[in-house]
């Protein structure tokens, strides 16, 4: 299976792309999830609008695949990763959760990248767990991530 592999900012033009990455396709059609895909693409306008770079995409032979979102705390000059999710099983295990983290860790050492222009000194993650699905605690572990004090 070919594994062409590309990793995008979230734009307009991808914002819905981000909103029903979450969502299993059989359900985007319910009112409830309808109504959910909705807020989230308001919000996600309100983040690109307030923060610019907010989530990367990535895409697997142009079908989407997977997603990483952060925010900046400019105060603290940190980047925290809020979730990162790879939802169908048929991309698991192709590297794909790595490329979205290490793409935003090379932004953030881009001078060019409105982040690096946030100085950022640290890069937080706040990983739980979903049943079924791969640890999150091992993936950031496997990243080089390392706990702080007690908390996991």
């Amino acid at each position: 299976m070919e594994n062409n592999q590309e990793i995008f900012d979230v734009t307009d033009e991808t914002i819905e792309d981000l909103s029903v990455l979450c969502v299993p396709p059989e359900n985007r059609d319910q009112p409830a999830f309808v109504k959910g895909i909705q807020t989230k693409i308001e919000w996600a306008k309100t983040m690109l609008d307030t923060h610019g770079s907010f989530a990367k995409l990535a895409y697997v032979n142009s079908e989407l695949a997977g997603m990483i979102q952060y925010v900046s705390i400019p105060h603290e000059q940190i980047i925290k990763i809020q979730c990162i999710f790879v939802p169908d099983k048929k991309f698991h295990k192709r590297g794909i959760g790595s490329r979205l983290t290490w793409a935003l860790m090379n932004e953030m050492r881009d001078p060019q990248s409105a982040i690096d222009s946030l100085n950022p000194r640290a890069l937080l993650a706040y990983a739980f767990e979903v049943p079924g699905w791969y640890s999150q605690h091992k993936f950031f572990e496997k990243m080089g991530f390392i706990p702080l004090a007690n908390d996991p």
